[in-house]
């Protein structure tokens, strides 16, 4: 780089100013959606910018997952292009594979918001108490773009807990941080797997009907499976996980 200084009697001095060497030049993300199984971000990237989540978390035990696998390879077997969203083929190792139940939107919060946000979630979580949900349905739902189709499982037992909870989190911190609150009207749930929209041959109509199909499979299936009881919320900000106990 040449960098051009005027001196006392305006000539110009040139002088060379080397480039930083790449180790500490900053990195950007890399938004390529063909490095990313075709995802593309809901957000765009912000400079300063941590992306963040709220949700309920909720162990993971054999039975549930083992049924999540038969859910699972009955798609996979329809759309080679479905994606699990949880460890199919693995075992599970004590208390350490989860599902979640979204409580927020993508947030977007500056460095000097974070620690506010979660005081704010302690102190509404210090204020609900543990929530026991159940699920019977599987159900298709869409990013805001429609760029990618989830299957899920909608909440059925501990929809009015949950929802309570959500609205309290919409009305105090994420109104205050300026974000913009969860759909109204709120389908709570949890993914179980996803796929894109974008790709030649996709049909929503055809999706909706495979799912209804399921659904009178595994209903009974999935309502023997009894209540979950979950005692925690997390904010995951960027890679960083804040644990927020509900109260007992």
């Amino acid at each position: 780089m040449l960098v051009d200084y005027a001196s006392s009697d305006s000539d110009k001095e040139e002088i060379y100013v080397p480039k930083l060497p790449t180790i500490f030049q900053p990195k950007s993300p890399n938004d390529n959606p063909s490095e990313h199984q075709g995802r593309v971000r809901s957000q765009p990237f912000r400079e300063g910018v941590y992306y963040t989540h709220v949700h309920l978390s909720i162990p993971l035990d054999y039975k549930f997952k083992k049924l999540l696998e038969e859910i699972y390879n009955d798609f996979k077997g329809k759309y080679n292009n479905i994606h699990p969203l949880f460890n199919p083929d693995e075992d599970i190792d004590d208390d350490d594979e989860y599902f979640y139940i979204s409580l927020s939107r993508p947030l977007g919060l500056r460095n000097f918001q974070i620690k506010p946000f979660n005081k704010a979630i302690e102190s509404i979580t210090n204020n609900h108490k543990a929530i026991t949900v159940s699920f019977s349905d599987i159900d298709v739902l869409f990013n805001d773009n429609k760029t990618r189709a989830f299957i899920v499982l909608p909440i059925v037992a501990g929809y009015q807990d949950l929802n309570k909870l959500l609205r309290d989190i919409d009305n105090g911190p994420v109104r205050e941080n300026k974000q913009e609150p969860y759909y109204d009207p709120a389908v709570l749930h949890t993914s179980i797997a996803w796929m894109l929209t974008t790709e030649e041959g996709f049909s929503e109509d055809d999706l909706r009907e495979t799912t209804r199909a399921f659904t009178e499979k595994y209903t009974r299936k999935l309502r023997l499976l009894g209540a979950f009881e979950s005692t925690k919320v997390n904010v995951k900000v960027s890679k960083q996980v804040y644990t927020h106990a509900l109260s007992n």
